[in-house]
């Protein structure tokens, strides 16, 4: 993460340092990217990065946090427009993020992150995420509480736990088939068929009726 340095900085020359790494980790993997390229592009010195950043590495997981903050910004506003309707925000987070990654000026960039992740179904989550996090930006509990529990048939908080994280796992899934693919009309198809699965179930027969 940035030092008190940068974020004492001026916003005009935070961005211009944080345009010129998005240039650059859009380039090559980022393996190959170069700080003296940065620099370069941001007209700074050298030394006077590392008086920002401890690493190229700090520099883009800065980045990444950064999405992060803006996709729960946007998760919390959609859970109020939607009245805390869960099924409802993940759709447009999916959307969100799609458009994130698919949009003309990020695509290079989410593109070499991606592939420095190693993209693989087992291991993958979503690049504006924190890697440990299995619930994604659902583990904010400000984003939880949020969410309309009258909505869903669950008696505590551990069911709520259990739909949220089967939840992030769809997305995820649904975000790698786009990606592998480069087709996100496909992959939100799908991804529509596997949350109706979740919020009508896949039984013609009422719970009522198993019991």
């Amino acid at each position: 993460m940035p030092t008190e340095t940068f974020e004492n900085l001026s916003e005009e020359k935070k961005l211009k340092i944080i345009e010129a790494a998005k240039k650059e980790f859009s380039r090559v993997q980022f393996e190959d990217t170069s700080i003296k390229n940065i620099v370069k592009e941001a007209g700074i010195a050298r030394g006077s990065f590392y008086q920002y950043f401890n690493s190229k590495r700090d520099l883009l997981e800065y980045i990444i946090y950064e999405n992060k903050q803006r996709l729960e910004k946007f998760i919390k506003k959609t859970l109020k427009d939607t009245n805390g309707d869960i099924f409802d925000a993940y759709i447009k987070m999916f959307d969100y993020i799609l458009n994130e990654i698919f949009n003309e000026e990020n695509k290079e960039l989410y593109k070499r992150i991606i592939e420095s992740l190693k993209v693989e179904e087992e291991n993958f989550l979503l690049p504006q995420l924190d890697k440990k996090e299995i619930n994604g930006p659902f583990k904010n509990e400000e984003i939880v509480n949020l969410i309309n529990k009258d909505l869903l048939n669950i008696e505590k908080q551990e069911d709520l736990d259990r739909i949220i994280k089967v939840l992030f796992l769809i997305t995820r899934s649904g975000i790698i088939l786009a990606l592998k693919n480069n087709d996100t009309k496909k992959a939100k198809s799908e991804y529509i068929k596997m949350i109706d699965y979740i919020k009508y179930g896949a039984l013609k027969r009422k719970r009522e009726e198993i019991k």
